[in-house]
């Protein structure tokens, strides 16, 4: 039973941090699963080259860089979350969007004196 309920909590703590990639039309995020700072391929991602980095292709040196408009991107270097995507989750966290019952980060800590 416990091992049930971790495995539940597990998947609505990844599916909210999901959230940028999965609802991309709706957080109005574009490319959600391409990298916006990569080479190569149907994702803009390569292992072997990182973001700042250059690669040889057919003898051209070619610089990995940023890609034009970071701040509609939610995958950054397609590992990673843009700085975005980063405050679209903390906005939801902070804002109790993403608890239940919904209680925004301002009152959590806010005691209710009983006496």
């Amino acid at each position: 039973m416990r091992l049930e309920l971790t495995a539940r909590l597990l998947r609505s703590c990844l599916s909210d941090f999901m959230q940028p990639y999965l609802t991309a039309k709706i957080t109005r995020f574009e490319h959600s699963l391409v990298a916006c700072c990569g080479y190569g391929g149907k994702y803009n991602y390569n292992n072997e080259v990182v973001c700042g980095g250059t690669i040889t292709v057919n003898g051209t040196d070619i610089f990995i860089g940023a890609c034009d408009r970071p701040w509609v991107r939610a995958n950054w270097d397609g590992i990673h979350y843009t700085e975005a995507a980063n405050k679209f989750v903390f906005d939801r966290i902070s804002s109790g969007a993403y608890t239940d019952p919904p209680v925004p980060l301002k009152m959590a800590c806010h005691r209710r004196d009983s006496r």
